[in-house]
């Protein structure tokens, strides 16, 4: 009994040793390689202060900033090797744009990009990282410039036709942005995106029959993409058709049950319909669920008045001043009818 208790002893004491040493190790050679790292970088910094031409050691300290997730001086390494390289290669200015682009500099990027245009004018890539580059400027006219000559490189590409109607459509040019999706469906008539960005336009405009008709084929292509029912029940309820909106919107609870602001949108359909009592238990769901969700007591009240239940919008009313002074004088308003 004894020595097996000692051989155990043994056991876990070799056990710890082992884990120790492979502990140490592991230590050990992170050691080695941070020093070989920084020995590396200190080699590289002596050759290129010695010839600032030696394009060799500028790519080798741009994989070193690459690695170190340093995009801005991976950006002005790389600008050395061109420099030093003197080269109008398109493709050698695309890696410090990119390295500008992860290192949040969009004008270096923009630069850059500008500069792999001019050595190749018909290069698709070019052109979109420009245009990509300029909408993170917010310099919506520049991006639409090059989204065209995107369009133009590659007639086919459904993607530069919907990037292009994005940025027309923020630019505030709704009809070139209806044209751009249109070019898209004509491309990929299944092209989910196309069809609820345009929709979205439509509904912006007011052309909520329009609308109607895109959320159609968005749900008919994804059926569970939650968002597309919603604008698809939105764009019912602006139309008038209050009973398409209500099952809609129960179709939609079913996909995504945590999104509460959907009993919202069907208790106003139903309210719409004369469905009093399913309004009321749609917004008392919300109230429950969040009793400080102004707009839901708003709501109660309203029906509550349609109802000749006085009473019952006076306590909501009550409940409403102390969480929306605005909506509780909308409600007073009405209470004096």
């Amino acid at each position: 009994m004894g020595d097996t208790v000692k051989q155990k002893k043994r056991w876990f004491l070799m056990a710890e040793l082992a884990v120790l040493v492979c502990v140490f190790c592991i230590w050990l050679t992170t050691l080695v390689a941070s020093n070989l790292d920084v020995a590396e970088v200190a080699v590289i910094k002596v050759i290129v202060e010695g010839n600032p031409n030696n394009a060799d050691a500028h790519e080798l300290s741009v994989n070193r900033y690459l690695e170190s997730s340093d995009y801005q001086e991976a950006a002005e390494a790389h600008k050395q090797v061109i420099r030093a390289k003197t080269t109008s290669n398109a493709s050698a200015h695309l890696m410090p744009g990119d390295a500008d682009c992860d290192g949040d500099r969009p004008e270096g990027a923009s630069e850059s990009y500008n500069t792999a245009k001019r050595a190749n004018p018909d290069s698709f890539e070019d052109h979109d990282n420009l245009a990509a580059a300029y909408i993170w400027l917010d310099r919506w006219e520049d991006a639409i410039e090059f989204l065209e000559e995107v369009t133009r490189i590659v007639a086919d590409e459904s993607d530069s036709h919907l990037s292009l109607g994005d940025a027309r459509y923020d630019a505030n040019y709704p009809q070139e942005a209806i044209d751009r999706y249109n070019a898209v469906i004509r491309l990929d008539p299944d092209c989910f995106d196309a069809h609820l960005a345009l929709g979205d336009v439509y509904y912006g405009l007011g052309r909520y029959t329009e609308a109607v008709e895109c959320f159609q084929e968005a749900v008919r292509i994804i059926p569970d993409s939650a968002w597309a029912w919603i604008y698809l029940g939105l764009a019912y309820s602006d139309c008038g058709r209050y009973e398409d909106a209500v099952e809609v919107y129960r179709q939609v609870i079913i996909l995504r049950p945590d999104l509460l602001g959907l009993n919202l949108l069907l208790g106003e359909a139903y309210f719409k319909i004369g469905h009093y009592d399913e309004a009321i238990a749609s917004f008392e769901k919300v109230v429950d669920a969040e009793p400080d969700r102004a707009q839901a007591h708003y709501n109660l009240a309203e029906v509550y008045l349609t109802i000749g239940n006085k009473t019952l919008a006076l306590e909501e009313y009550e409940v409403l001043k102390t969480l929306d002074e605005e909506l509780a004088d909308a409600l007073w308003a009405l209470l004096q009818d």
